[in-house]
């Protein structure tokens, strides 16, 4: 058991767990003993967490933008490095090929921020300014995904709609508007992007252009997506109804779901795909292998 309101989770190549604690903390684990004997206490709301390539640092984004900026952690003192302001709640974030550069979304304006690790001078960050024009500012960014064949981000809204926006600024695309997108994933390898929709729809599209290209079954309020690291499933979360749906992406087992959940959230794997960790806001992290 942990905390509830548990709803962010990272795990690194080693099998430490983070997850981040709504209330204010992010608590310190492993996947071999499935305990959680850490809390490093940060500002309020603290609602997605990621590390950096070389898993020194861990980022805590806060959903409130009052609550906080994004918190810095040293994972090796789980002490706080430094803070980055944000102008709005941080609800998601996605890495660079490299590692160097971490994304996040942020509600409650046209923005993305980028904070980037500087080998001599710390850390640095930048707003990638959007097009307000198009839709930002009716709603709320939720998933976010990175194309690291065209530096691009994949951002899915509140509206619906899902925009392509390159990692210098600006939109480049705009989708038609489905439901309310929610969780994304992009798979490099096959050149797709995923996203599910909390009113039951799920959207498959190759890119560039972003046309469909097959439709994943229908999960009604569907939360968190992600891809296993070689990309044969998606992995999706039911925060109403408690369950995880397990996409055969490559055709071998169809679709497979796990009940009695509680209210699962967001899902992280381990670099060798061997687990998995989903953070549960009923107030659990949830091990599978």
């Amino acid at each position: 058991m942990t905390p509830a309101g548990t709803f962010g989770v990272v795990v690194s190549s080693t099998g430490t767990v983070f997850a981040s604690v709504f209330s204010g903390s992010v608590i310190r684990g492993d996947v071999f003993t499935r305990t959680f004997p850490v809390s490093i206490p940060v500002t309020g709301s603290a609602y997605e967490v990621t590390l950096t390539a070389d898993e020194r640092f861990v980022l805590v984004g806060h959903q409130n933008s009052s609550a906080g900026p994004i918190t810095i952690i040293n994972a090796a003192t789980n002490a706080t490095v430094t803070t980055v302001p944000t102008p709005g709640g941080v609800v998601s974030s996605a890495r660079d090929q490299t590692g160097l550069r971490l994304f996040f979304g942020l509600v409650d304006t046209p923005n993305l921020i980028e904070v980037r690790v500087q080998a001599d001078a710390g850390w640095s960050s930048r707003l990638i300014g959007l097009d307000a024009g198009v839709g930002f500012l009716s709603g709320a960014m939720n998933g976010l995904g990175y194309d690291p064949l065209r530096d691009t981000l994949y951002v899915t809204h509140t509206s619906g709609r899902l925009f392509t926006v390159p990692s210098t600024g600006g939109t480049a695309f705009i989708s038609p508007a489905i439901g309310t997108m929610r969780g994304a994933a992009f798979d490099a390898r096959r050149d797709r992007f995923y996203a599910v929709d909390e009113m039951g729809a799920g959207v498959t599209r190759t890119t560039p252009l972003l046309a469909p290209v097959n439709q994943p079954p229908m999960i009604p309020t569907a939360w968190g997506a992600a891809l296993t690291p070689d990309a044969h499933e998606l992995w999706v979360t039911n925060s109403n109804a408690g369950t995880l749906h397990i996409i055969d992406l490559i055709g071998t087992t169809g679709t497979r779901t796990v009940s009695g959940l509680g209210r699962p959230r967001k899902i992280a794997f381990e670099p060798s795909g061997r687990r998995a960790v989903i953070a549960n806001e009923n107030g659990e992290v949830l091990f599978f292998q």
